[in-house]
């Protein structure tokens, strides 16, 4: 019997360390995910930000050829969205460039239904 219970109290220990490890890891990633957002700067749209473009969105459509594919029009987006973060946040291009490319792709998987 005192073996099956030492094999208890140590199945405890060992069950209570690994919750304390994934809690520890919990609270690194938290600090992390916070220290990333401290030392970057607020690079939200503007109204008028928004505004340009969108302009900018439509005259790049009028301008593509009859044929175009969808490789096409995300290269659009892409020019338009690098221009728009060029003019504002040239210091967090990396960033920024990252953040759009997630968006793209989280903004497909809700539309096709793999999300």
């Amino acid at each position: 019997m005192g073996d099956g219970l030492a094999f208890y109290i140590a199945l405890l220990a060992g069950l209570l360390f690994l919750a304390g490890i994934v809690k520890l890891l919990g609270y690194l990633a938290d600090k992390g995910q916070e220290m990333r957002r401290e030392n970057m700067r607020d690079c939200t749209l503007t109204e008028i930000q928004k505004e340009h473009i969108l302009a900018d969105i439509q005259g790049e459509l009028s301008r593509l050829p009859a044929g175009s594919d969808f490789g096409d029009l995300g290269n659009l987006f892409g020019m338009v969205a690098a221009k728009a973060a060029k003019e504002d946040y040239s210091d967090d291009l990396e960033q920024i460039k990252k953040e759009f490319l997630v968006g793209a792709k989280h903004g497909f998987m809700l539309m096709d239904g793999t999300h």
